[in-house]
C-alpha cells in the first residue's frame, strides 16, 4: 500500500496532494480501520487540491465510504481515479463534484459514461482537461 502526501505553497497556502495507489486494505471492517481514518482525515484537508485514487485492492466497501467525502473538499481541483470508482454505484456520487479543472478517470464504466455529458456541461466554466484512459 502507499499512501503520500506532498505539501508544496501556491498562492501563498500550503496545499496538499493526496495519493492512493497500489494495495489498499482488502479485509472488512473492524479489521480494516483505513476507511474510519481517511474520514477522520478528510475534515484535515481544507486546502487540498489534487486527489488520485487509483488502488490496485481495496475492500469492496472503500469508494462507498470515500467518495462522498470528495465533495465536503472545497478546494478540490484535480482528481484522477480508477475503474474501481465508477461503476453503477457510484457514478452517480462522482457526478455531484464541481469545480475540478483536471479530471482523469482510467477505464470509465458504462454508467459514468453515460452520466459524462451532462456532468461536463455542469463543469463548463471550470474544467480546462479531461483525460479518459482506457485500456484493453
Amino acid at each position: 500500500m502507499v499512501r503520500r502526501w506532498f505539501g508544496r505553497e501556491r498562492d501563498g497556502f500550503m496545499t496538499s496532494d493526496v495519493v492512493f495507489t497500489g494495495f489498499l486494505p482488502s479485509s472488512p471492517p473492524p479489521l480494516n480501520t483505513f476507511p474510519e481514518r481517511l474520514k477522520a482525515a478528510v475534515g484535515c484537508w481544507s486546502n487540498v487540491h489534487t486527489i488520485v485514487l487509483k488502488p490496485r485492492q481495496h475492500h469492496e466497501g472503500f469508494w462507498a465510504d470515500t467518495l462522498p467525502l470528495l465533495l465536503q473538499i472545497p478546494s478540490l481541483r484535480h482528481l484522477t481515479l480508477n475503474a474501481f470508482a465508477t461503476n453503477d454505484n457510484h457514478a452517480s456520487t462522482l457526478v455531484k463534484l464541481r469545480n475540478l479543472q483536471t479530471l482523469t478517470i482510467q477505464n470509465p464504466s458504462r454508467a459514468l459514461l453515460q452520466l459524462l455529458p451532462e456532468w461536463l456541461g455542469e463543469m463548463t466554466k471550470t474544467l480546462w482537461s479531461l483525460h479518459l484512459e482506457v485500456s484493453s
